[in-house]
């Protein structure tokens, strides 16, 4: 019996292959497919590892790439000139690349101050600038208590001389009632006395209205002395902006010959005289009187440009009546105006010029 299902088994195993070498066969092509189908699985998974750290690499390259390129950007912009604020060539530098100081030019010649001296000379010229405002805020100060003192002062001088006044002619109409020559016969001594008494009383007032006087004179000198310093200041600046509006003023010939066009401009257009001219001392109104120039010249160009002839063969219309302007009744009326009104009639026609008149 088991020869029997040995043999049926054989059987059935030749039946499904041709031999005995075909199943051996069979059997090792299945094995070698399993272990390269595994191997090509072990491959990919290889692949997709390198994949991937390739990629990280391929990151961390360009990561180290922008690092160095911010790097280069930073190197670049980041300079000692930019750092401190100056330019690049003025710093000083020795053989080891150390600042040394900046380079500064003094009157034509070039040196190199070092940061301690800077920063020494900064805060010198820091506590100067810091005690001149001081003292010239004080001075302001102790210049308007000053100012109010001596307007207390002159007051007071003003009292005085009413009150010495005041005395001297009581004192005079005391003694005008006596009669000098009846008194000097009867009553020598009583004469004596009372002419004494009067030549006493006399000279002390005399004396105390000198006085006053004298205090009032030097007052007033004090105050005219005041007044013109203040106002050769006031000319020094105005002739300073002057020069900033018009800086080719700055030359004594082109100034003489720019104020007497505007002289000229302002006698023929408004009435101006030279003194009035001369006596102007702000300089806006220069500025004015030179923009009304302009535009005089330029309205005069405005009106030729565009004047046209008319044809022979057309005939005139007729003149029309001009009608006349409030610039032109003003201008009229400062041309004839006379003393005090003649500066205020000027005024009002320039700035009527000036608005479109």
């Amino acid at each position: 019996m088991p020869q029997t299902t040995i043999s049926e088994d054989t059987q059935t195993t030749t039946q499904a292959f041709d031999s005995p070498t075909d199943e051996i066969a069979s059997l090792l092509l299945g094995d070698e497919e399993a272990d390269t189908s595994g191997e090509l699985d072990d491959e990919e998974t290889l692949s997709d590892d390198s994949t991937d750290e390739e990629e990280v690499d391929d990151s961390e390259a360009e990561t180290d790439d922008d690092t160095e390129t911010v790097s280069e950007d930073e190197s670049e912009e980041a300079t000692w000139g930019g750092a401190l604020g100056v330019p690049e060539e003025t710093i000083a530098f020795n053989e080891e690349g150390d600042i040394v100081g900046v380079n500064v030019k003094v009157g034509g010649k070039t040196s190199t101050v070092s940061m301690g001296d800077l920063i020494k000379d900064y805060q010198g010229n820091k506590s100067v600038t810091e005690k001149s405002q001081s003292l010239a805020t004080e001075r302001k100060a102790f210049d308007e208590a000053k100012e109010v003192v001596q307007k207390d002062y002159s007051s007071k001088l003003e009292n005085v001389e009413l009150i010495t006044n005041y005395l001297s002619n009581k004192l005079v109409s005391e003694f005008e009632g006596i009669n000098w020559d009846q008194l000097r016969v009867e009553n020598p001594a009583e004469y004596a006395a009372a002419r004494q008494d009067y030549a006493s009383r006399a000279n002390e007032l005399k004396q105390a209205q000198d006085a006053v006087a004298q205090e009032k004179e030097q007052s007033s000198k004090e105050q005219t002395a005041k007044f013109e310093e203040r106002h050769n200041k006031y000319m020094l600046e105005q002739f300073d902006i002057l020069i900033q509006n018009n800086p080719l003023w700055a030359d004594e010939e082109t100034r003489s010959t720019g104020m007497t066009e505007l002289q000229t401009f302002t006698t023929n257009q408004y009435g101006y005289t030279e003194q009035d001219f001369k006596s102007v001392s702000d300089a806006r109104l220069i500025e004015m009187a030179k923009d009304a120039m302009a535009y005089r010249k330029g309205v005069k160009m405005a009106t030729t440009k565009r004047k046209k002839k008319v044809p022979k063969f057309q005939k005139s219309a007729g003149k029309g009546v001009r009608k006349v302007s409030k610039l032109d009744k003003l201008t009229k009326a400062a041309k004839s105006a006379t003393g005090a009104n003649k500066r205020q009639a000027q005024t009002d026609a320039v700035a009527e010029l000036l608005i479109g008149g």
